[in-house]
């Protein structure tokens, strides 16, 4: 479906004109042109779309998210708000001030990143806001402490304003910021471009401006460049996040969306600077564009490298706020959670964090982080009978609530403790790191996925028909998530086959001896006992 019907596109903007705001956003965002830049890069035109100067909330695109979120329900008669976001969180900014402006208390629920100058002064900022920090260490734990405020608009008369402000709100804002930049085309203020570059986090921007293109009549090719790990973001997301602010804005199917995303420029992970993005940053300062080094840098660098190839019209939207320095209290560091002061003095003991770290390692950490955590919270019963060499007994507990979903026809108490007991065996075979990760995956599989998917405490407490939905979910989500599911179902399945009496299911007839005929039994009477095996 092409949207070039003007009926279609005034529709579009009624829709837009009739959903609430709160009048944040009341001037056009300005044009900077780098007509020497797009000189040496052999473009046309290259313009930057400057929202960093937008007037409230000390700008950034994140004041057209929470113009139309923040007015919206839940969150406009809520008193209470809660966020998540990193250290140095550009939304936490916004909301922040937007807290101070409607009297609102803010829970800013804080994950780690790299400590910068820049994120030191957002992090006093937040703090010295109307409302308290928590810090939950990695992203892992966040999912683990936080999974149904993640997953839920509000909890009693707290309003959960998600990562990003990136919800259907948020992703209209930036599709009529779209339509704003259409405004200043048809003035003659800058060509209409035919690519377009926007660093990525929690996609909604992205989102919003691809679907904006199509909608307002742009051939625009849109360059999302992720700052964040492939964990974390992925065009299905993207798409999800458009597809989502279509129908609500009345269309029966999402126009074709020219979106590329990209993870050239992750580095060695969230936060942390490549050379590439220092360069960029650089440059860009050299040109008057007040870059920051976590999300824009990361961007401008693909630009700066990748532009040449198409050529053409080239506009890029600087999503950050403005560079004014923003002023805390005096008192900002005593109301900071005594976790992360001492992981503060840690970065400052180093001169800030300029550390690398691999993305394997990432993994790791966070699988340790999910470990740390499991272990603290209440664990269940082990099976009864069972002592295990390497499984702890609340991860007994829970490969004993998986086997009957994972597995077919495993449910007898016998059968589960023969499955444990090789589960058990096997998991000592494995190299430490491995057996470290699979620690890690149990934790996620018991706390975090029913705190993502249902409001249930943990695993082992869901029926039936819910453990069978969450599993489902987890196979097939992508990122970490996914990826302990699936390391789960494989060390439950080489715990099952590994029983000789369930070779014969599988046609498998056992390892041949030397100078004697195998004996190959009928495999199809098994076949229909219990279906084959999968």
């Amino acid at each position: 479906m092409r949207i070039d019907s003007d009926r279609v596109r005034s529709a579009v903007e009624a829709r837009l004109d009739a959903a609430p705001r709160l009048g944040f956003v009341v001037e056009r965002s300005p044009l900077t042109d780098l007509g020497a830049l797009a000189g040496a890069l052999d473009l046309d035109s290259l313009v930057v779309k400057r929202d960093d100067l937008l007037g409230a909330l000390h700008g950034g695109t994140k004041v057209r998210k929470l113009d139309r979120l923040l007015a919206a329900e839940p969150w406009v008669s809520r008193s209470r708000w809660r966020s998540f976001g990193a250290l140095g969180s550009g939304q936490l900014v916004a909301l922040s001030a937007a807290a101070r402006l409607r009297e609102t208390h803010l829970e800013a629920v804080m994950f780690d990143e790299p400590v910068s100058p820049r994120v030191l002064e957002n992090l006093a900022w937040v703090t010295s806001g109307p409302g308290v920090v928590r810090y939950v260490g990695t992203r892992v734990e966040l999912g683990l402490r936080c999974g149904v405020d993640l997953m839920v608009q509000h909890r009693g008369a707290v309003a959960n304003v998600p990562p990003g402000a990136s919800s259907v709100e948020g992703v209209l804002a930036v599709v009529d910021a779209v339509r704003e930049l259409r405004l200043q085309v048809d003035a003659g203020e800058t060509p209409a471009p035919s690519h377009l570059y926007v660093p990525v986090g929690s996609g909604g921007t992205a989102a919003g401006l691809a679907l904006g293109c199509a909608l307002f009549g742009f051939r625009t090719r849109v360059h999302a460049i992720s700052a964040i790990e492939r964990a974390y973001v992925s065009r299905a997301r993207l798409f999800s996040l458009a597809a989502r602010a279509a129908r609500a804005l009345g269309l029966d199917s999402t126009p074709p969306l020219d979106l590329e995303l990209t993870f050239l420029h992750v580095g060695p992970g969230y936060g942390y600077e490549t050379e590439a993005s220092r360069a960029a940053l650089d440059r860009a300062h050299a040109a008057g564009v007040p870059l920051e080094g976590v999300y824009g840098a990361k961007a401008f660098a693909h630009l700066l490298t990748h532009a040449r190839s198409h050529g053409g019209h080239v506009l890029y939207w600087l999503t950050s706020r403005s560079a004014a320095p923003l002023v805390p209290a005096d008192d900002w560091r005593s109301r900071l959670p005594a976790r992360l002061t001492r992981r503060l003095a840690r970065g400052e003991a180093m001169g800030l964090d300029r550390r690398t770290v691999g993305r394997r390692l990432f993994l790791g950490a966070a699988l340790v982080g999910a470990v740390s955590l499991g272990v603290r919270v209440w664990p269940p019963p082990a099976p009864a009978g069972f002592v295990g060499q390497h499984l702890s007994a609340s991860e007994a507990a829970t490969l004993a609530a998986l086997a009957p979903t994972l597995v077919p026809n495993v449910s007898a108490s016998d059968e589960v403790r023969a499955v444990l007991d090789a589960a058990d065996r096997y998991l000592g075979t494995l190299p430490a790191r491995l057996q470290t990760e699979l620690h890690g995956a149990l934790a996620l599989m018991e706390h975090g996925l029913p705190m993502t998917h249902l409001e249930a405490p943990r695993f082992t407490r869901l029926d039936d028909a819910q453990r069978e939905g969450v599993v489902q979910q987890a196979l097939e989500a992508p990122g970490i998530t996914g990826q302990a599911a699936r390391g789960v179902r494989d060390l439950l399945m080489f715990a099952v086959w590994q029983s000789p009496r369930r070779w014969q299911a599988m046609g498998y007839t056992g390892p041949l001896r030397t100078g004697t005929a195998p004996v190959v039994p009928d495999p199809w009477p098994a076949f229909r006992a219990s279906g084959p095996p999968t």
